[in-house]
């Protein structure tokens, strides 16, 4: 009797940390809500920092204190493995991995029900005490309920795809269009991976943005996509890195294309032969550079 009951005991904690499943629109997980699921708009947990240099959506106002950031040095050997992990397929260690360190994230697999798309996701769980309320005192629907601490980021792996393209956000409440048009390309190229900063750019100034800081974890994130592409593709990975600018920047152009270096360097960018089978030259749009 009591080698059962221990074994049950074992049963339960195994169901514990195994990696759950949720059949839901994806959309509503993102940046909505269903009354089903205790964990929605991942985007209203984005911990905040404001910055008089920025212009923020009039419905999420940036406020100091609202969440963290932390540079991780202290788990960056548990954080890495969990992620390497997790970009190799191995699911259930990645998650038990980040249990054992007590760590506030959680390995789950989403059935998307608006495409019937399998993902798995690496999120952060929000620390419920946080409240923003949008300074809209008399009204709820825009309240900010919980807010990630970690502000590591989130990690979404589409197992069936065979594009090797990283998606990704590294200033999603500064940039506050990005996340909805980061998974609408997500989708539409049926991409490996998009992957979203989980802290806001001025949380921490210059350290809680991947973009500037490059021990920041989530780069770590991105660093194992990457390697997980060339080694199961036999090739280098496509990276498309979303931003957007504030409305009175008077830019001549709809779209602002950047290679990262001082000019494009070649395709998909820009087709330097007279064909233009390129970027540039494909979109509907003016894009910068010509």
């Amino acid at each position: 009797m009591k080698k059962y009951m221990m074994f049950l005991l074992l049963l339960g904690v195994l169901k514990l940390t195994a990696v759950q499943t949720e059949p839901r629109d994806f959309r509503t997980f993102l940046y909505g809500n269903d009354s089903s699921f205790t964990y929605n708009n991942w985007l209203s947990h984005v911990s905040e920092g404001d910055s008089d240099a920025n212009h923020y959506a009039p419905f999420d106002r940036q406020l100091n204190n609202f969440g963290g950031f932390d540079v991780g040095a202290v788990y960056s050997d548990v954080w890495e493995s969990a992620v390497e992990n997790f970009c190799n397929g191995n699911f259930d260690q990645a998650h038990q991995i980040l249990n054992d360190a007590s760590l506030p994230f959680e390995v789950v697999e989403i059935i998307d029900t608006a495409t019937y798309r399998q993902y798995f996701v690496l999120r952060e769980i929000p620390d419920m005490s946080f409240v923003d309320n949008n300074n809209t005192p008399y009204i709820n629907y825009d309240n900010e309920i919980g807010a990630f601490v970690k502000g590591w980021g989130l990690a979404v792996y589409n197992p069936n795809s065979e594009n090797s393209v990283v998606i990704s956000v590294v200033q999603p409440g500064d940039d506050f269009i990005t996340v909805p048009l980061a998974f609408e390309a997500f989708e539409k190229t049926d991409a490996r991976y998009m992957l979203i900063n989980g802290a806001g750019r001025s949380v921490i100034p210059n350290v809680s943005d991947p973009s500037r800081y490059d021990n920041h974890p989530f780069n770590k994130i991105f660093r194992a996509a990457c390697d997980e592409i060339r080694s199961t593709f036999g090739r280098r990975e496509f990276s498309l890195q979303l931003h957007s600018f504030d409305y009175d920047n008077n830019l001549p152009v709809d779209v602002l294309l950047s290679s990262g270096r001082a000019r494009p360097t070649g395709l998909p960018i820009y087709d330097f032969s007279s064909q233009h089978l390129d970027i540039v030259n494909s979109c509907e749009r003016n894009i910068f550079p010509p």
